[in-house]
């Protein structure tokens, strides 16, 4: 999962008046795999959402920031995508979209 840098704001309201789209450009020098891991991940997350709305709240978190880390020595992995569902349920490896509302689905009422 790619990190993301922001610029403050202001400075992101000024970049994009003035047609500069600084993290697009960033996102187009990773890898081909890295982006589709990155597309995939946001369709499955969209329409997991879409599913379930509201009762659902979902966290992105990159495996190589400080609480990614943290995440991955709390849950015992080093395989990705990590999907953890009330802190407890947690499956690795890419799911399909039926896989992983069934996943949901057992936590909420």
């Amino acid at each position: 999962m790619p990190t993301f840098f922001s610029h403050c704001p202001h400075c992101e309201t000024m970049l994009k008046k003035a047609d500069v789209n600084v993290n697009e450009e960033i996102f187009s020098s990773y890898p081909r795999d890295v982006q589709e891991d990155y597309f995939k991940l946001s369709e499955l997350t969209r329409e997991v959402k879409k599913f379930y709305g509201e009762r659902l709240s979902i966290k992105v978190i990159d495996p190589m920031s400080f609480e990614g880390i943290a995440k991955c020595i709390r849950y015992r992995t080093k395989k990705f995508p990590l999907f953890v569902v009330n802190g407890k349920e947690k499956m690795t490896g890419w799911l399909d979209i039926e896989e992983l509302k069934d996943l949901v689905g057992k936590h909420i009422n």
